[in-house]
């Protein structure tokens, strides 16, 4: 048995019905039934809504069902992980739109196995902490050495010091994570939380990873295990967070401080970050995948490599950047790899009215007419490149900005892109935050998050003859 058979039995109950009554009044298949209800069998989604639809329940049993469904499906850490990926998307999106949602970091408390990410301070040592990013404010060279849990606690100091910031401070953040299957979500929900911090310009903020095999209940028997360094103060914190210890003297800090650099020698980046185009651009050449590695991808638009040739791009990218032949080589692989891309409704609107490039391309190729969008679109329609890109449903949100491009299970990029104003390159190698990802795009495909390939092309199509009708 499971949940989900358990809540598909309560609910044929409750309807006043049975099994062998609902297969002699509908089509679905009464064998199918009995193993559902069981737990001996997991049916089509479609079987599972045909079934939703004869019993007629509320809008909240059937999304209690479907989740319950997925859960069976994809198992419990997955599901949580495409959720909470799903949910970053979301929160880069209404960030980019000045609409930030509250809940997004609150959240991850709930479903995860480890509870120092839901852990908050006491109200004494919270005000402790406050007064020290205050007194930042007038420090010359400020920096901030941490090894506090990346949970929504954590982001919310950064937000102080971000509101304090009158000049230059530095921030390591020393994060541990861990190597076992069912603590996935936990490295995830630690990424996902700081993750918008590094994509912001404002705060030169570095995290650092290393593996813990210290549980929760292990912690409880140290001492003052977490700490907070400034330039003149060091926060000790009790494991559980609420006693707290303020040492002011220099030579304390002084040691404090060299011991984290020592320790931060022996970790390893988190997120490799760099607003460099030049160095990028040779780091992603380095990076780049074999042609039989598995590539995915998602933006706000099709991808370029979808839509455009490699002597299209070349011919577009020259008018601003010349000399570019050595290049060659690695922009003809780009349109070679096999490549799985998402993209969104919005995004081809947008294309479709302004010609405009966005993600990767967005500071490289200029505006397209009217002219080069219709055949670009027409070509891309007969191409068989459109059986590897999928268009998001307007559940999902992604911003216009961004794009994230996964190597297989080995290399996460995400890249911010705004005109010639702002780039920045983040690149992530801890193997399960690689894997959580690689996992994400393996079901988005298949999920109802996605149009189907008959559905996308009949939009585009209209999209198509849309633009032709006006031209």
């Amino acid at each position: 048995m499971s949940r989900f058979s358990d809540l598909c039995k309560y609910l044929i109950k409750e309807n006043g019905t049975n099994v062998y009554q609902v297969s002699k009044e509908t089509s679905l298949d009464l064998t199918t039934l009995q193993r559902m209800t069981t737990g001996k069998r997991l049916p089509s989604k479609e079987f599972v809504y045909k079934l939703c639809s004869y019993l007629r329940i509320s809008d909240s049993e059937l999304s209690e069902l479907i989740e319950l469904y997925d859960i069976e499906q994809m198992g419990e850490i997955p599901y949580f992980s495409y959720k909470y990926i799903k949910k970053l998307f979301t929160h880069l999106y209404d960030l980019e739109n000045n609409a930030v949602n509250t809940q997004y970091l609150e959240n991850y408390s709930q479903h995860f196995l480890d509870p120092l990410l839901s852990q908050r301070l006491s109200i004494l040592a919270e005000s402790a902490l406050i007064s020290m990013i205050s007194a930042l404010s007038n420090s010359e060279n400020a920096y901030v050495y941490t090894n506090f849990p990346a949970n929504h606690s954590f982001a919310h100091y950064i937000e102080l010091l971000n509101i304090h910031q009158k000049q230059h401070i530095q921030i390591l953040h020393l994060i541990s994570l861990y190597q076992n299957n069912i603590d996935n979500l936990s490295n995830l929900a630690s990424l996902l939380t700081i993750l918008p911090y590094t994509l912001t310009a404002e705060t030169e903020y570095t995290p650092y990873f290393v593996y813990n095999h210290i549980r929760y209940a292990e912690l409880q028997n140290m001492m003052y295990p977490f700490y907070f360094i400034t330039n003149h103060q060091v926060l000790l914190l009790s494991a559980n967070f609420q006693e707290h210890i303020i040492l002011s003297d220099q030579d304390s800090v002084k040691k404090y401080t060299e011991q984290f650099k020592t320790a931060i020698q022996q970790a390893n980046i988190l997120i490799h970050k760099t607003n460099m185009p030049q160095e990028a651009f040779k780091f992603y050449d380095d990076a780049n995948p074999s042609l039989n590695t598995s590539f995915y991808g998602v933006e706000h638009q099709p991808c370029f490599t979808n839509l455009l040739t490699p002597e299209d791009f070349m011919k577009g990218l020259n008018l601003r950047l010349p000399n570019l032949d050595h290049f060659l080589p690695f922009i003809q692989s780009l349109f070679m790899q096999k490549k799985t891309f998402f993209y969104t409704k919005e995004g081809v609107e947008l294309f479709c009215e302004t010609g405009k490039f966005y993600g990767q391309t967005a500071s490289l190729l200029p505006p397209l007419s009217k002219d080069s969008i219709i055949h670009l679109l027409d070509r891309y329609l007969r191409s068989p490149k459109t059986s590897s890109s999928f268009m998001l449903k307007e559940e999902i949100k992604f911003p216009q900005h961004i794009n994230v491009e996964l190597n297989e299970k080995k290399q996460l990029h995400i890249m911010k892109i705004i005109g010639n104003s702002y780039f920045l390159l983040l690149t992530i190698n801890e193997p399960s935050i690689c894997e959580t990802f690689y996992d994400f795009f393996q079901f988005l495909q298949k999920s109802d998050n996605v149009y189907s390939h008959d559905e996308s092309k009949t939009y585009l199509m209209a999209k198509l003859d849309q633009l032709k009708s006006t031209h």
